[in-house]
């Protein structure tokens, strides 16, 4: 026969179990549940329009922003070989991750405007020079 100190237990991963069982649905069926009525707001913002009537859609900017993307990646590349620093280096020098130097040089990732202006005083040259050259 099971002790009582047994049975506690049982009961409480039982209810440990469909506590998080109920969690997981309530979760997966609504990702908000739980936050604030404000951050739930701010959250749930539609962006799947499009405001602009005539002219091109979303989708057309994909080629303008690779090409941007593409020509800040060369000018950051360019200068940091002009002064002979590897990325581990000029990450150090704008206080930014090494991996983040990698994918904004090779074009994987959209840089902030504060991470042009770290980019170009570590360069020591003006962030506007980065952006040259950008349609």
């Amino acid at each position: 026969m099971p002790s009582l100190s047994d049975a506690i237990v049982t009961v409480a991963t039982a209810t440990s179990r469909t506590t998080q069982r109920q969690d997981r649905e309530r979760f997966t069926t609504n990702p908000l549940a739980g936050c604030s009525s404000e951050m739930a707001r701010h959250h749930s913002i539609n962006l799947s329009f499009w405001p602009w009537t005539s002219g091109p859609g979303p989708e057309a900017l994909g080629s303008v922003t690779e090409t941007a993307l593409a020509t800040f990646a060369a000018n950051v590349r360019r200068e940091r070989k002009r002064k002979e620093w590897t990325q581990e280096e000029l990450g150090f020098a704008c206080g930014i991750n090494v991996s983040a130097v990698s994918r904004l040089e090779r074009a994987t990732r959209e840089p902030l405007f504060t991470t042009i202006v770290k980019l170009g005083n570590a360069l020591g040259i003006p962030p506007k020079q980065l952006l040259d050259g950008i349609p």
